[in-house]
């Protein structure tokens, strides 16, 4: 027997043309190339011959067990038993026509004693978890665990490789830590929902805050811009918009530095309304007081007359109250002049002791200048 090195092609073609007795080819299951062999084989056709896996003039020499067994058995690094599925070069008819027992040969991955660790160990787990891509070469990949079937009749492995093979992906330990310890991967599931959860609900609150103090701007630039005409409607605005803060500070609408910005600019806003609404009493009062001098002086000269401007300084001083300019005693109390007034039987003397009492009863502000034209008494001094 003389053995030649040839290209399988050519192996193939020399098989066909008998120059050839046979040919050992080493490949993967389902090969393309031992189909395109078997469909263009020699001039037999398929079922000539009565071997096991004979097609076309080429036939599948099955190994014996016995033979299989002895090769293994001598070096289990190199040959391991295999089986030629039926059928896997054709369907119909099949080719080989049953299952073959056969030899195949280990590939192993040889390096220096003195290479890296950690290299041989990030080699050998990329070959283990992209096993799948060598399963036409051995097919058991495709469905068998990967470290099982490549360390299989290995009689030494390199440090790194027994690493990658029994620990898994070197650089990542702490995973391998975090996989096998299932309480900490409840732990740290709980912890990452959690904390995103909360980020996302901070960056809509605080979103939602920019929302509120622009809206809240734009409400008191635009009652600062009513304050001259109406002071009393916006002090009431004002004090409803700062309870409208206050009730979304104690629904969680807004977080506590949201409300106290809120304050910042509105507390200025009210101030000022409170301002020109004092100084708006204040006015009103001391012309209704300049009223009723005009009103007693006109009660000396003409006592109809000075009646109908009293009824005028009554109803004044009604839409006073009506528009909140006067408190409702102070209301009151100029009702009770106007009646004194026209009750009065000497409505000559400026000093008389009603119109005093009644002047100070009114609890003008401190500091309140009365007109020029009222008649000095200690109850205006006091004024």
């Amino acid at each position: 027997m003389q053995a030649v090195e040839i290209s399988p092609i050519e192996s193939f073609e020399q098989l066909r043309q008998g120059q050839l007795d046979a040919v050992f080819y080493v490949g993967p299951h389902g090969s393309k190339l031992l189909d395109e062999a078997f469909r263009t084989g020699g001039e037999g056709g398929p079922g000539d011959g009565n071997s096991q896996g004979q097609a076309q003039g080429f036939e599948i020499v099955p190994i014996s067990p016995a033979q299989v067994n002895f090769y293994t058995s001598r070096s289990p690094e190199s040959y391991q038993a295999a089986v030629i599925p039926a059928g896997i070069h054709q369907a119909i008819p099949p080719i080989p026509p049953q299952d073959i027992p056969t030899l195949s040969t280990a590939t192993a991955l040889v390096t220096r004693p003195e290479q890296s660790k950690q290299t041989i160990a990030l080699l050998t787990w990329s070959i283990l978890t992209q096993a799948q891509r060598y399963a036409p070469f051995y097919s058991k990949l495709a469905q068998g665990d990967p470290r099982a079937l490549m360390s299989q009749g290995l009689m030494y492995m390199h440090p790194g490789a027994t690493q990658a093979f029994g620990s898994g992906d070197p650089r990542s330990a702490w995973l391998r830590y975090v996989r096998d310890n299932k309480p900490l991967q409840t732990a740290f599931i709980m912890l990452t929902s959690t904390t995103t959860v909360g980020y996302v609900l901070r960056r809509m609150r605080r979103r939602k805050g920019k929302v509120v103090i622009q809206g809240v701007r734009k409400v008191v630039l635009e009652l600062r811009s009513q304050l001259a005409e109406a002071p009393d409607r916006v002090a009431r605005e004002v004090a409803t918009l700062r309870q409208q803060q206050r009730l979304r500070l104690i629904d969680d609408e807004i977080s506590l530095d949201i409300y106290e910005q809120l304050e910042r600019m509105i507390s200025p806003l009210e101030e000022q309304c409170r301002a020109m609404v004092d100084n708006q009493r204040q006015a009103a009062i001391a012309t209704i007081l300049d009223q009723l001098d005009d009103c007693q002086k006109q009660l000396r000269q003409s006592p109809e007359a000075g009646q109908v401007q009293l009824g005028c300084l009554e109803a004044d001083a009604r839409e006073l109250l009506r528009q909140d300019r006067i408190a409702l005693s102070t209301y009151l109390q100029i009702k009770q002049l106007t009646w004194r007034s026209m009750l009065q039987a000497d409505p000559s003397d400026p000093n008389s002791p009603d119109r005093l009492a009644i002047a100070d009863s009114l609890a003008l502000p401190e500091g309140l200048a009365i007109a020029d034209n009222l008649p000095p008494s200690p109850a205006r001094i006091k004024a």
